[in-house]
């Protein structure tokens, strides 16, 4: 994920929530409220989303399955040079 396009998502997402928000109680402080508080949801969601993601990278990493390890393992099975297959483009085996 790059983090600048992440960033602003979720502020183009909170202004539209907070101008839907206005529009539908007619309080600027209600929509204020409801802002920061879709605000803290989103940021729990990336956090969870994010520690999952960390998460899930280990396991496959204590597993060998590395993109290094599928690629070493590749050359063993194809017996091509390495010099070969660092230039060959990258796909599911």
């Amino acid at each position: 994920m790059y983090a600048p396009r992440v960033f602003i998502s979720i502020l183009c997402v909170l202004v539209v929530f907070a101008l839907a928000s206005f529009f539908i109680s007619g309080s600027v402080y209600t929509a204020f409220i409801h802002t920061l508080l879709c605000a803290v949801i989103i940021q729990v969601g990336y956090f969870v989303g994010i520690v999952y993601l960390v998460h899930r990278e280990k396991l496959a990493g204590s597993r060998g399955r590395t993109d290094t390890a599928v690629a070493a393992r590749s050359r063993e099975v194809s017996n091509i040079p390495s010099e070969v297959t660092s230039h060959l483009p990258a796909r599911d085996i």
